[in-house]
């Protein structure tokens, strides 16, 4: 495991920390009344630094390079620039189209 790797992971154990403080935070402002709409944000806001937290936890950097990864895919389809992968992929649904026609007729 690399230092990058536990910076991560660091993160994603931080970001549970969060959640707990949010949650205790939560139950607060639930024994004073109804429920409003702080309080719905503060649970959502917890669920989320939660969720984003084990992933870290479990995945570590690799969460964050799958990230950086559909990002550059994305970059290089806006600039003109198409990944063999993603061009084989868009040619399939035709290529069954045609095979489907070619049966029919």
């Amino acid at each position: 495991m690399t230092r990058r790797d536990l910076a991560w992971r660091g993160l994603g154990l931080l970001l549970v920390g969060a959640a707990a403080g949010s949650s205790l935070l939560h139950r607060a402002l639930t024994l004073d009344g109804p429920a409003s709409a702080l309080e719905m944000a503060l649970a959502l806001a917890s669920f989320s630094f939660a969720s984003l937290g084990i992933l870290l936890l479990c995945q570590g950097v690799r969460l964050r390079d799958g990230w950086r990864r559909d990002l550059d895919r994305r970059q290089a389809q806006r600039d003109g620039h198409r990944d063999p992968l993603i061009l084989a992929e868009d040619r399939a649904p035709l290529a069954a189209f045609l095979a489907a026609r070619a049966r029919r007729d």
